[in-house]
């Protein structure tokens, strides 16, 4: 059946499980931040008596949550879903919690056009209650992106005319009232990173003095009710400052945590993978330092980034991007002597970034540990309870996921402007297979994707990489595609989210990047002939490929039945641009060679990030006939003859003008003409739109740069495909670009689909497509869209 917006955006709840891993690759660059695609549940979190408090504040299509939990049992029972009244989809409700016995304040600060909000519940007898929503009434942005709460006293951070200031407002008795704006010093920097109230009369705030030091500022409530800075302590650790206070691409400069007397700091920038200082109050209103705490074996790794102090006195402490981004909290006891060395703990995700400890919360003998990046970005948070001296894990916690209604059963043409809830313009919605409806787990995300016609029964299907494995569908008839099975990720390898799919005669090829000890995958095809739809099998590989690693992509020619792989890493034969497989009895994969450009790449001599090799008929008489292989190298376009796989030979070389990371490319059927993207350029402010660079490669062993294509958005992009006259480009938050290329050297868009329409809403994200299949003698087109799963497209063929 159909369906339409508004039923067509929906969450879904489904069992946690999902791994993945940090990526080293170039265009994985960014891979510290890739928690951001999802929702990231236990993003921040806060106790409340004897509640467990997590939020999901970066929903898409829907608003931000915060999720209540009450003790039950052995575990925690979900008591209530929190949203912002009048909340909206990307408001960010539950960025920053702070809760004390009587109170909550919840910050949202991407609501009101990047305003924000503070909102504030009271418990009552149907659970929390929303008792007042502070918003700014002047040019404020970003308020409540860090809160504190006691007794009635509230505080957040916000932004004003560039500078970093925090608001203080009684809310204990009658209307709520703003008392003060504490500005810092001048000089002051990131002013209200972490912010924490030690009472009811009493607030510290953590920042930058003007020389980058991080400072914890102490001010008083005075009983003429004026607030004042009551003392200063500088760390003398410098802090990067790299990002704004706000961005989400950034971690937290520095933590604070009040509790059982004493006040923690984290200094998650220090030398030796970070620090926490542990201060006392002073009766003079000073801090009087009582340890400094480094991180024990394992826990390096931006320790500090949060910290929290429960009953014992216990301190926990965060270091989410120790272990290669899978993250560790240590948990520190004082006893009379002092604070001992500390006890490690592991969160249950074993790869993909969970960034365990990114947030923290504790209070009396309660704590919850979040981890946002888990089950790839749908994020998870983990339960802890003290009995005595002892405290155990009790419980996993985790929210909804968002997503999108399947759309099936007949096409939604695009009509003024649209196809359903996606913007479009002569292209058609055939249907949409989400994420979860193709074998996935909970959170994970599709990425590449190729397609196979059964040259016996010309039947239809795709290849669907996912996180964690590779999805089989069925779309002979496209507006009811069937999923088939999957085959998941090679056991004891990661998932991650660059996985790489083609498809060499009969057979699928699949690489996954930074996998670990993954292989290249070889799947027989025509298996899924005699599959069951109602009974679809996770499948075992045909064949494994173990001479490499992990690799980043991989390029097959079919005519010569020879793979190339790229990026690579472990294994057994190493290749600095192309890794040459010989393919020809698909079931006995065997190396055959390697392709090496040292002039070419940016992370290393010779690194290539993609490439398309053919058997050439083009114009350059020289080289007709010979496989000639265009290695897509970061830097420049590699131009190698590989028809001697034991002495491929460097030919040629296009070196692109003022370029970031050159990413990808595709030949003109007619092999004139390469068109090549720029995956960071977009990013980096080397170009105002989304640019295509077309190469005239007549003369392969001196290619011309023959023109520039300008998009009419500037949106990052990433893969592109020639079929016929047209040029299909899959570019993240504009999704699918279709361009007449007729004339080669003056390409004219025609046709587009937005399979994300509100990736562009929020900034860093490469949520949107990932790739298309243009490819089918049917018309139909394959796009992958990274959260949102499958499309199936058609074009309007014009009417002349």
């Amino acid at each position: 059946m159909i369906h339409r917006l508004p039923s067509l955006v929906r969450t879904f709840a489904v069992a946690a499980a999902a791994l993945g891993a940090v990526a080293a690759t170039a265009d994985g660059a960014r891979a510290q931040q890739l928690y951001d695609f999802g929702s990231a549940f236990g993003r921040a979190a806060a106790v409340s008596g004897d509640q467990l408090l997590v939020a999901q504040p970066q929903n898409v299509v829907s608003e931000g949550r915060v999720y209540a939990y009450a003790p039950s049992g052995a575990g925690w029972t979900e008591q209530q879903v929190l949203t912002a009244p009048n909340g909206h989809r990307s408001d960010w409700f539950g960025r920053a919690l702070a809760a004390d016995a009587d109170g909550l304040a919840v910050g949202a600060p991407r609501t009101n056009d990047g305003a924000g909000a503070v909102v504030f519940f009271r418990p009552g007898a149907n659970g929390w209650q929303a008792t007042h929503t502070y918003t700014p009434d002047g040019p404020a942005t970003a308020v409540g992106s860090a809160i504190a709460l006691a007794g009635g006293t509230a505080a957040w951070t916000e932004q004003e005319d560039g500078r970093e200031q925090v608001r203080v407002m009684q809310w204990s008795v009658g209307a709520p009232t703003v008392e003060a704006t504490l500005s810092g010093r001048p000089g002051d920097t990131r002013y209200g990173a972490a912010l924490v109230a030690l009472a009811p009369d009493l607030l510290a705030v953590c920042g930058a003095d003007s020389e980058g030091n991080a400072v914890i500022d102490l001010h008083r409530r005075g009983s003429d009710g004026l607030w004042t800075e009551a003392a200063r302590e500088s760390t003398g650790v410098t802090l990067s400052l790299t990002g704004g206070l706000l961005s989400q691409d950034a971690y937290t400069e520095c933590g604070l945590q009040a509790g059982e007397g004493y006040l923690a700091l984290g200094l998650p920038v220090a030398p030796g993978g970070g620090a926490v200082r542990v201060y006392r109050l002073t009766d003079a209103d000073g801090l009087e330092l009582d340890a400094e705490l480094s991180p024990p074996e394992g826990a390096a790794g931006r320790f500090g980034t949060s910290v929290a102090i429960a009953a014992g006195p216990t301190l926990w402490a965060g270091a989410p991007v120790s272990r290669g981004q899978l993250g560790t909290v240590v948990r520190f006891a004082r006893g009379a002597t002092g604070w001992d060395a500390g006890t490690a703990v592991q969160g249950p995700g074993t790869d993909f970034m969970p960034v365990f400890g990114l947030a923290l919360a504790a209070a009396g003998d309660a704590a919850v540990v979040g981890a946002p990046g888990d089950d790839y970005g749908a994020g998870i948070a983990v339960a802890f309870q003290r009995s005595g001296s002892d405290w155990a894990e009790r419980g996993v916690l985790a929210g909804e996921v968002e997503g999108y209604e399947a759309v099936d059963g007949e096409e939604v043409d695009c009509s003024e402007g649209s196809a359903a809830l996606f913007g479009c313009d002569q292209v058609d919605l055939v249907a949409l297979l989400p994420v979860e409806q193709m074998g996935a787990s909970r959170g994970a995300m599709v990425n590449d994707v190729w397609g196979w016609t059964d040259p016996e029964t010309n039947r239809e299907y795709a290849v669907v990489g996912r996180s964690e494995g590779t999805s089989f569908v069925d779309v002979t008839n496209p507006a009811n595609p069937i999923y088939l099975g999957q085959l998941p990720k090679t056991e004891g390898s990661r998932g991650n989210a660059w996985r790489d799919v083609k498809v060499l005669r009969d057979h699928a090829l699949i690489v996954a990047d930074n996998a670990g000890a993954h292989g290249m995958q070889v799947f027989d095809m025509t298996r899924l002939r005699d599959v069951d739809p109602a009974d679809p099998p996770t499948f075992e590989a045909d064949a494994l490929y173990t001479e490499i690693g992990s690799s980043h992509n991989l390029a097959v020619n079919e005519e010569t039945g020879f793979a190339y792989t790229m990026a690579n890493s472990g294994g057994g034969q190493g290749c600095a641009s192309l890794h040459i497989v010989d393919l020809r009895d698909p079931k006995s994969p065997a190396f055959a060679g390697c392709y090496n450009d040292l002039t070419v790449g940016l992370g290393a001599a010779g690194q290539t990030h993609d490439a398309q090799c053919v058997l050439y008929h083009g114009p350059d008489e020289n080289y007709q006939g010979r496989e000639i292989c265009f290695a897509y190298s970061e830097s420049a376009v590699s131009v190698g003859d590989v028809t001697d796989k034991a002495n491929p030979e460097v030919i040629g070389k296009a070196v692109m003008p003022n370029t970031a990371y050159i990413h990808q490319g595709w030949l003109t059927e007619d092999h004139r003409y390469i068109y090549v993207n720029d995956e960071l350029d977009e990013m980096n402010g080397l170009t105002d739109a989304t640019r295509t660079m077309i190469w005239d490669v007549q003369d392969l062993t001196d290619p011309v740069l023959a023109g520039v294509y300008l998009a009419d958005n500037n949106a990052t992009d990433h893969n592109l495909y020639v079929a016929g006259n047209l040029m299909y480009q899959s570019n993240y938050a504009a999704g699918l670009r279709v361009i007449d290329v007729s004339d080669p050297v003056n390409p004219v868009e025609v046709a587009w689909f937005d399979t994300a329409p509100y990736a562009d809403e929020v900034p860093g994200f490469f949520d949107g497509s990932w790739s298309n299949y243009p490819f089918f003698s049917s018309g139909n087109i394959l796009v992958t869209s990274h959260k949102q799963g499958l499309f199936i497209l058609r074009r309007r063929v014009p009417i002349s």
